[in-house]
């Protein structure tokens, strides 16, 4: 399958779907957090060290998440800006 027409489909499968909302959403909470007040900025620092304390293999699934559902290339093009390449 083309590159294009894979894209094509990832699109046809996610219509109607709350998936992409819903992961926008769960990453978007600490975001807005960190502007209500001292204490939920607290909890979104310790959410951050227990994630960060979680095994390499979860945090690599969480990734393969959010990477199948916004576009598996759109996430590699994003980590090769991230890492300067």
């Amino acid at each position: 399958m083309l590159d294009g027409q894979w894209d094509i489909e990832q699109v046809r499968a996610s219509e109607g779907s709350w998936k992409d909302e819903w992961l926008t959403l769960l990453v978007s909470i600490p975001l807005i957090l960190a502007f209500v007040s001292d204490d939920a900025r607290d909890a979104v620092r310790a959410g951050f060290e227990a994630l960060s304390a979680m095994p390499d293999w979860y945090r690599w699934a969480v990734g393969v998440v959010f990477a199948a559902s916004f576009g598996v290339k759109k996430a590699v093009n994003l980590i090769g800006r991230w890492n300067g390449k």
